[in-house]
């Protein structure tokens, strides 16, 4: 997860820096005016480890629009000086279910501001969704894809379970099934503990894999089912 973390936080600087640099047009022309501030920045796909091309950025409660080009950088210019709100709308959140948080800046006249605005993340993601379903207290939440060792093919309807390795009292597997893409989700998952988590179709079943989840969080895993 580190390094997952690591990745993201080095493409939004390398991006931020660039979309700062394609700004300095925008900001030389606020300066000389004086009154107007702009806005430059990033959005990014945290789900695809990508930036987000076509997305619509506003300020809120402005006229001030601008869209995404294709590495995701935009910029807002002749915006009043303020204390402001800014998000953004695409398409990929209306497939995810999901609205963009909103983002508060303040821009000074004469000055570029630059942000950072980002679809969230499938762990950030899972969890809203595991919320939904009300989990008992100390849950976390598992989720992945289950695909055939041979094909490489998603595997719908095989079961997953999840087995704490610590024989504690009142403690039972979990056990799921995937669904037509081969996805699956735990939301009550006991956190805090070494858990085996394994795949299964027929006779057939995948490794399996030792996890930890700490309580009330995420996490992704992909399963493996050993087809023979």
């Amino acid at each position: 997860m580190s390094n997952k973390l690591g990745d993201i936080k080095a493409v939004l600087c390398a991006a931020l820096v660039a979309s700062g640099a394609s700004a300095l047009t925008g900001s030389a022309l606020a300066a000389q005016e004086g009154t107007a501030a702009s806005l430059a920045g990033l959005v990014f796909d945290s789900t695809k480890m990508a930036p987000l091309v076509g997305a619509r950025v506003a300020v809120m409660g402005t006229s001030s629009v601008s869209t995404t080009d294709e590495g995701g950088r935009f910029l807002l210019s002749e915006v009043p000086a303020g204390d402001y709100w800014v998000s953004f709308f695409h398409p990929r959140l209306q497939e995810l279910g999901v609205s963009a948080p909103p983002k508060q800046v303040a821009l000074s006249s004469g000055v570029t501001g630059n942000t950072i605005l980002a679809v969230p993340s499938e762990e950030t993601l899972l969890m809203g969704w595991c919320l939904a379903e009300q989990p008992p207290a100390g849950s976390a939440a598992i989720a992945g894809i289950v695909t055939d060792s041979i094909t490489g093919v998603p595997m719908p309807r095989a079961i997953v379970t999840a087995e704490p390795i610590s024989r504690l009292p009142g403690l039972r597997p979990v056990e799921v099934r995937t669904d037509d893409t081969g996805y699956f989700r735990m939301c009550t998952l006991r956190g805090d503990l070494d858990t085996k988590l394994q795949a299964h179709f027929g006779t057939s079943s995948g490794r399996s894999i030792e996890v930890y989840v700490p309580a009330g969080s995420a996490m992704l895993q992909d399963l493996i089912l050993l087809m023979s």
